[in-house]
């Protein structure tokens, strides 16, 4: 096994792919956290997100927990890609060579990739602190960094973004396939997802508690805050509740890409 995470750790390492999508997260989380925290610093009324009603404690939660709302596609994808990366580019071979359990293979992925989900998860926090603290200052706004609950927040959402590196092995696993694997995680993340959150959620209270169990909406239980909920949208699992569902979906997605891809013969 020790083999198996050398080998891992050195072909992550070996290509700059893990800290251009590290430095692609900051950037992204520091934009999305300026616009947010200006927007909660605006009244409704003059296009900003400052309702009565609406606690700036919970709105500022919800920015400081935006990377496992909108920046886990980062984890994910550099997940995905560390498994399908081997089926386009036949290097599977080599690696089992190395270790030739299958398993232990799938194991070290997923040891590792936790590993960068945590790292890209840092760069995501520390973009979205910097940001959107920086911001309130400028506009007069708490920050909350002083409260417990927001380092709460922050070191939850780095979690958050550990896991779904785990997903992402596991997807890649059961979609080997490079491009199809990232369209479909493209497509489910940025679009299909959040769709379907709003529609159950329209639907009725039946409808808005299936909506819980998404993987977003799992991460977000986890971090314990989100936009969607801070402005009306259904309430979340519990913490414990969202970790579980979300590491669930990793054991599942890799379990099954065990039993149906990594049992192929290797070309």
């Amino acid at each position: 096994m020790r083999a198996a995470l050398r080998v891992e750790l050195r072909k992550v390492t070996s290509t700059p792919l893990w800290w251009i999508l590290a430095g692609g997260a900051f950037l992204y989380l520091a934009f999305m956290g300026a616009v947010m925290a200006f927007g909660v610093s605006v009244p409704v009324e003059e296009g900003g997100l400052a309702a009565e009603g609406l606690s700036s404690e919970a709105m500022t939660m919800s920015i400081y927990g935006l990377p496992a709302s909108m920046g886990y596609v980062f984890p994910l994808v550099l997940g995905a890609l560390a498994i399908t990366g081997e089926y386009r580019h036949g290097t599977l071979t080599q690696s089992l060579l190395v270790d030739p359990s299958r398993s232990r293979l799938l194991l070290a992925k997923i040891a590792v990739q936790a590993g960068f989900g945590a790292v890209l998860g840092l760069c995501s926090v520390a973009g979205v602190t910097l940001a959107g603290a920086g911001v309130s200052l400028l506009t007069d706004t708490p920050t909350y960094l002083d409260t417990l609950k927001a380092w709460e927040t922050l070191g939850l959402t780095v979690l958050a973004l550990a896991l779904w590196g785990m997903v992402g092995v596991g997807f890649g696993a059961l979609v080997p396939n490079q491009v199809a694997s990232i369209v479909i995680i493209l497509a489910f993340t940025q679009l299909l997802e959040p769709l379907l959150r709003l529609g159950l959620a329209a639907l009725g209270d039946v409808a808005s508690q299936v909506s819980l169990y998404l993987p977003g909406a799992a991460a977000e239980a986890l971090v314990g805050a989100s936009i969607y909920t801070a402005i009306g949208g259904a309430d979340l699992l519990s913490r414990w509740a969202g970790g579980l569902v979300l590491l669930a979906y990793a054991v599942a997605f890799a379990l099954l890409g065990r039993v149906t891809t990594l049992r192929r013969d290797v070309a």
